[in-house]
């Protein structure tokens, strides 16, 4: 049984950390590639390092190991989550939403609309779904959300 929330350090990433990244990127996306038959690691990898910007990347750290991490920007008038990551062995213990949280209060605070988009077959768009994310559409492999601020805010 997986123990609940584990305290973890936020921290910013360096380009050395990359390589941890791409393992943690494909530990963590694996099955559900597998699932659509789109798992490669040359292409896992490609991805990661083309949305790669140290000042956009953020490492979950435990016990001074990456355990996790979270790649979001700003683009035009939204912050867009590119990736979010933790190790197969660290999820579902809050760790994930414990970050999410910290993007959805940024976005709230600065009025900015959120979106993301996952794997079809992946459990995250349940993890979305279930932390305010609407669904939008789909393209061929993934789902697109967006949790925007509506005026009640």
């Amino acid at each position: 049984m997986k123990k609940s929330f584990i305290d973890i350090e936020l921290q910013g990433a360096k380009a050395e950390d990359l390589d941890q990244l791409v393992k943690i990127r494909i530990a963590a996306m694996r099955e559900s590639l597998e699932k659509v038959g789109r798992f490669d690691a040359a292409r896992a990898r490609a991805r990661l390092t083309e949305d790669f910007q140290t000042k956009n990347t953020k490492c979950f750290i435990y016990k001074t190991n990456i355990i996790g991490f979270i790649i979001s920007k700003q683009e035009n008038e939204e912050i867009v989550i590119n990736h979010l990551y933790v190790l197969p062995e660290f999820q579902n213990r809050g760790i994930g939403k414990f970050v999410l949280d910290k993007i959805i209060k940024q976005g709230k605070d600065e009025r900015r609309n959120i979106r993301l988009m996952t794997l079809k077959k992946s459990r995250a768009n349940n993890f979305y779904l279930k932390n305010g994310f609407k669904y939008l559409s789909s393209i061929e492999f993934d789902n697109i959300y967006l949790k925007e601020w509506g005026a009640h805010l």
